[in-house]
Parts: structure tokens; C-alpha cells; sequence
């Protein structure tokens, strides 16, 4: 009998498909399926087929100081080639679709961005029109109604303008020291170390970082939420300040209080974690489904399989074609294998 490679076809996508395939691309994944056939694994990975999937992004157009050390840039072009590359091969859905009881199609994928820049609207947004493609922002409120910078951007600024700054807040960091902060030093220093370091920062360029950021247009101000429709993209919670869920102290403000403070709808209630770790979602998951709060969408680049409670994204760079298949069809099947159990007990804990 013979078995169809895994990854043999890219089924034409009808929600703004353009009814075509990419026959390089096809070729490409055939080879990826025979050579699994071959090892005698077609059957487990079509056992562990992505369902939907679910693609990052952050700031779209040009790098600049706040964005520059957190490898969170994609350029318009590139974007602009991920989303007809999506619409050639998959169903883009939005996130009512995700939401409803309504079946999803069988490669549905679903656009996604974190924090709240500007680009978003400005750059991204227009794209997204032009071929009637729906996205979801996980928008962080404190830049956006409280005038307060996101950590993330004034590390990276302070890293542009100031590096020996860094060295004398953090001593001893590494040739990437906004990254190591973030994903180590913060996460494992804690709540203090947090408050620590952003009141050294600010102390030393915060002023100068926040007119900046005002000037430039880096995050969206109040009255772009409501436009961010007209282009096809709604909205859904990433918290008030951007920091580890496991750092909270209470998670009700952070990520309840704010929201609907800030006038924003309270019966959207998906959310995504800040760096989007099985670390910060362990700890908080039972709280938030306590809340109300769900979907909770992490940043691991899983299989997500069927309606769940939990959804996995997958951060894309400036891939290419060939890349993006890759990230989207073959990767989600090995880290699921790898963190299977952590995925299942969470998916316990959210839906108890």
C-alpha cells in the first residue's frame, strides 16, 4: 500500500486565496514527506498534522533603536511576501473563526501580532486590506493609554544610545546584552530585579527615550485602536506592562483592570503571554482560565490539534518561501514530540 508523504500537498486555501500553488514549494515538501516515508514515520507525523496555524509578528517596516536588539523587525517587503505566500497556500482566518463552534478549515492560519506598535496600522495594515486578510493584535495598554514604554524597546534604545549604560545597570553581559536580560536576567532575578533595572534605565535616558518614541511613532495612541478594524485587524490582550506573567503579583490588574480601564471591550477575552513561554504560563494559566480569560495563545511553535484552550504560535522572521514551510509544516511536528508533556499538562490545568 502506498502512503502519502505527510507534507505531499498545499491545499488551496479559499478565505482571499488566489487559487493557485507554488509548484517549487510542492516539490520542496514532497521531498520533506518521502524522506520521513522512507524512515518509517508517516504515519505518527500524520498523526501529529498542524491544525491551525498560528504565525507572529511584531514590528513591521524599518529597524530602529527601539526595536533593533530585539529581533522582533520584519521588513514590509518580507511581510508583504509571507502574507500572498499564506493566501497561495493556506485558509487565513480571523479570530471570531478561531472562536466560534463553526469547523475550521483544514489548513486554516491565523495572522497574528504582539505589543502595540504603530507600524501595525500604518504599514502592516494596509497590506492586510488591500487582500482582505484578517489579523489579530495582542495589544500591551501601558504605551498605549498610560504614556509608559514597554521595558523591551527602552533596553533596546538605552543598548543604541547609551551601551555602557547597560554594562554599569547589568555588569558582565554578553555581545547581546538586551536579549540576555530579558530572557534570563529578569526572568530569574525577579520582580526586583525587573524594577531595578528599568529604574536605573530611566534614570539615565527614560526622558529623552519617551519624546523619542512620541516623535518617531513607535506605539499606536488611543484613537488608532478603533482604526486598526477598518483594516481587518481586531484586537485582544497581552497585558498592561509587558512583563513575565511569573513576575506578577497580581495578574487581575495586570491583565483584567488595565484592559477595561483603558474602555476597551471586556468580552474579548483571548489572550497571549509576554514572551510567550511555557515558564510564564505554567505558573498563571489556572488564574487566568479562573478569570475568564481564553484562549491563551504561547509562542513555543507546537501542533495545535482541534479546539483547545491553548494555541501555539510560531514567530517568523524574514523567511523565505522554502523557510516558512519548514517553520510551519515540519518544526511544529518535532517540538511537539519534544514537549509533548508539558503540553498536556497545561492543556489540563486551563481546561480544570
Amino acid at each position: 500500500m502506498t502512503v502519502e508523504p505527510p507534507f505531499a500537498r498545499i491545499e488551496r486555501g479559499t478565505h482571499g486565496a488566489s487559487n493557485h500553488e507554488d509548484p517549487d514549494l510542492m516539490t520542496s515538501l514532497d521531498r520533506i514527506g518521502s524522506l520521513l516515508g522512507r524512515a518509517g514515520v508517516p504515519s505518527m507525523f500524520r498523526m501529529l498534522r498542524p491544525g491551525l496555524r498560528v504565525v507572529l509578528y511584531h514590528h513591521v517596516g524599518k529597524e530602529d533603536d527601539f526595536t533593533r536588539h530585539l529581533r522582533c523587525t520584519n521588513t514590509e517587503e518580507a511581510f508583504e511576501r509571507h502574507v500572498d505566500w499564506y493566501r497561495r497556500n493556506y485558509d487565513l482566518v480571523s479570530m471570531d473563526d478561531v472562536l466560534s463552534d463553526d469547523p475550521l478549515p483544514r489548513r486554516a492560519l491565523l495572522i497574528t501580532f504582539d505589543d502595540a506598535y504603530r507600524s501595525v496600522l500604518e504599514t502592516a495594515g494596509p497590506i492586510l486590506k488591500s487582500r482582505s486578510v484578517p489579523a489579530t493584535l495582542f495589544l500591551v495598554t501601558d504605551p498605549v493609554f498610560e504614556g509608559r514604554m514597554i521595558l523591551d524597546n527602552l533596553l533596546s534604545y538605552a543598548q543604541s544610545r547609551n551601551p555602557s549604560l547597560i554594562g554599569e545597570v547589568v555588569p558582565g553581559r554578553s555581545e547581546d546584552p538586551v536579549r540576555e536580560i530579558l530572557l534570563d536576567e529578569i526572568p530569574h532575578g525577579g520582580l526586583e530585579a525587573r524594577r531595578r533595572i528599568r529604574e536605573a534605565i530611566e534614570a539615565g535616558i527614560g526622558a529623552d527615550a519617551w519624546r523619542e518614541a512620541n516623535d518617531s511613532g513607535l506605539y499606536l495612541r488611543s484613537e488608532d485602536v478603533p482604526r486598526l478594524r477598518g483594516c481587518g485587524i481586531s484586537i485582544a490582550r497581552h497585558t498592561a506592562s509587558h512583563a513575565n506573567l511569573r513576575l506578577v503579583e497580581d495578574l487581575r490588574s495586570e491583565v483584567v483592570d488595565s484592559w477595561e480601564g483603558a474602555g476597551l471591550d471586556s468580552t474579548l477575552r483571548s489572550f497571549s503571554f509576554p514572551f510567550g513561554s511555557f515558564d510564564d504560563a505554567e505558573p498563571s494559566v489556572a488564574e487566568l482560565s479562573r478569570l475568564g480569560l481564553g484562549p491563551l495563545f504561547l509562542v513555543e511553535g507546537c501542533v495545535n490539534r482541534g479546539r483547545s484552550r491553548i494555541y501555539y504560535r510560531t514567530s517568523v522572521g524574514d523567511l523565505d518561501e522554502r523557510s516558512l514551510a519548514v517553520e510551519l509544516e515540519l518544526k511544529p511536528v518535532l517540538r511537539t514530540l519534544r514537549k509533548s508533556r508539558r503540553m498536556k499538562a497545561l492543556e489540563a490545568v486551563a481546561c480544570g
